[in-house]
């Protein structure tokens, strides 16, 4: 059967081809190059959020690092009134330091052993020093110390009652000169070791004192007369953090 096709027929015919080329085209080619550049841009998209979140950080990273910089200030503040646990033996050689230009000769010395105590030590305990009677005596407003007014009115910091901390007990024998006819000993010199602790930076209690016989120095070899005395002091110690490797 012999079919002859028209003009009109090959041109729909043509026609028909091209539009199968094309649409086959849009979906084997151009079809796959919209969704990955779909792909590319949502990935642009993420990029884009992650480096704002970096930025974002970068900037705060100033911040960061001035707020460190203020907490280890703030740690160096708070340790340095305790000896440093880390290091064996500081505890008497701190005392040692602390008191040999007061006058007196040392005996011995002697750390007890370490216990723990409480933290709560080295803070005022509240109405120790100020109460209601001493407040409502004082009609002037001004005429008790400072601290006082600071317990009182409760700016003081306490320390929680579980806090606990390293003590090493030390026990210090030392001799005092003493007067040559009543073997009493000089008195001022005692009140100096006194001093030397109380109004040192670090943590350090008297805990006992004791007073012993004088020794008028009469003996095979000659010395002065002097009054044994025997002081029990507590030292507190941390672990201190090395800021300096922070920094």
């Amino acid at each position: 059967m012999n079919m002859k096709l028209s003009y009109r027929d090959k041109i729909i015919f043509i026609v028909v081809i091209v539009i199968l080329v094309l649409v086959v085209g849009f979906f084997v080619f151009i079809k796959a190059r919209i969704t990955e550049s779909q792909d590319v841009k949502n990935n642009l998209t993420l990029k884009e959020q992650e480096k704002s979140e970096v930025e974002s950080k970068i900037n705060t990273l100033s911040d960061l690092e001035a707020q460190l910089k203020n907490d280890i200030k703030e740690v160096d503040s708070m340790q340095e009134p305790f000896l440093d646990e880390h290091y064996a033996f500081q505890a008497d050689q701190y005392l040692y330091d602390l008191l040999k230009d007061t006058g007196i000769t040392f005996k011995s010395m002697e750390i007890a052993g370490e216990t723990e105590g409480m933290l709560s030590q080295y803070f005022y305990t509240r109405n120790a020093l100020a109460y209601d009677l001493k407040m409502n005596a004082d009609l002037s407003g001004d005429s008790l110390d400072q601290e006082v007014y600071d317990e009182y009115y409760a700016t003081v910091p306490s320390a929680a009652d579980d806090v606990k901390i390293a003590v090493d007990e030390v026990i210090i024998t030392y001799g005092v000169p003493a007067d040559s006819e009543t073997l009493l000993p000089d008195w001022d010199i005692v009140l100096k070791t006194f001093d030397a602790i109380s109004k040192d930076d670090k943590t350090l209690y008297i805990k006992a004192f004791e007073a012993g016989e004088g020794d008028d120095g009469g003996g095979e070899e000659a010395s002065e007369p002097m009054s044994e005395m025997i002081m029990t002091v507590d030292v507190y110690s941390i672990h201190h953090m090395d800021t300096a490797a922070v920094k």
